[in-house]
């Protein structure tokens, strides 16, 4: 009987110049506000639907389906930041309090008060002037 392959007998052969590898940044270490944000919304997104997430079974397109859902919630998220710091001339972290304050004061659920503002049922003044308590 030949002795069974070991653990890496079976692996495809390839050179190191045909592995893919990870994209590098510019400066290693240091990344810039804008990709901050992002990898900051990335990693909520990320958070979101792991808390959300069903220890059921689901079928491939319920997964598919939640995570969508996920992605297009945090974009209307950070579409009404985006509208709130343009209006009220200011950050997207001041703008995202200015959000939590507003929804927060009216006991409404953000993610109804990001939509009213997206849609353009809100006017963004009557966030800004929901000043966060301190």
């Amino acid at each position: 009987m030949a002795p069974s392959p070991g653990p890496r007998d079976d692996w495809p052969r390839c050179r190191r110049s045909q592995i893919p590898s990870t994209p590098r940044l510019p400066h290693p270490g240091r990344l810039n506000d804008d990709d901050v944000h992002l990898a900051q919304a990335l990693a909520d997104s990320a958070a979101l639907a792991l808390m959300h997430w069903s220890t059921e079974p689901a079928r491939a397109d319920d997964v598919i389906t939640r995570v969508q859902s996920v992605i297009a919630s945090k974009a209307t998220l950070e579409i009404a930041k985006g509208m709130i710091a343009q209006y009220a001339d200011t950050t997207i972290a001041e703008a995202a309090q200015l959000l939590t304050a507003y929804a927060r004061q009216r006991r409404l659920r953000l993610t109804d008060t990001v939509q009213a503002l997206v849609t353009r049922d809100m006017n963004p003044a009557a966030v800004v002037e929901a000043k966060p308590r301190t």
